[in-house]
């Protein structure tokens, strides 16, 4: 899987052209090790997938909610928003809903002028 990140800079582009070639996965194991080494002697602990902090105050808090489950809501364009399971007023179980907010200028619109409700899940 590539990054977002590698998308917006043309790398994903350049990988399929041949311009430039893939780094093995040995490879990008060393260097995830080595950066993780760095980073515990400098006085970083990592915390998640790709995430290291100094202390839990440091932490991601979107991230830290995101992997225990907490709520969180999202603001702004393709913005996503998480409630979980609760009970509600009248004491029936609610499952958890997650919905996103349309990311695309063009598509608010029409979403907008259509009354269309935002992503649901």
């Amino acid at each position: 899987m590539r990054s977002s990140l590698s998308q917006a800079r043309g790398w994903d582009a350049r990988l399929r052209s041949g311009e430039i070639e893939p780094v093995d996965l040995d490879t990008q194991a060393e260097m995830y090790e080595a950066a993780d080494a760095r980073l515990a002697a400098a006085g970083y602990g990592w915390y998640e997938v790709s995430n290291w902090a100094r202390s839990a105050e440091q932490r991601c808090r979107h991230n830290v909610a995101y992997w225990t489950s907490q709520d969180w809501w999202g603001i702004g364009p393709g913005a996503h928003s998480y409630l979980g399971p609760r009970i509600g007023r009248d004491g029936e179980a609610i499952g958890a809903q997650r919905w996103w907010n349309v990311a695309s200028a063009c598509l608010r619109g029409e979403a907008c002028r259509g009354g269309g409700p935002r992503g649901r899940t």
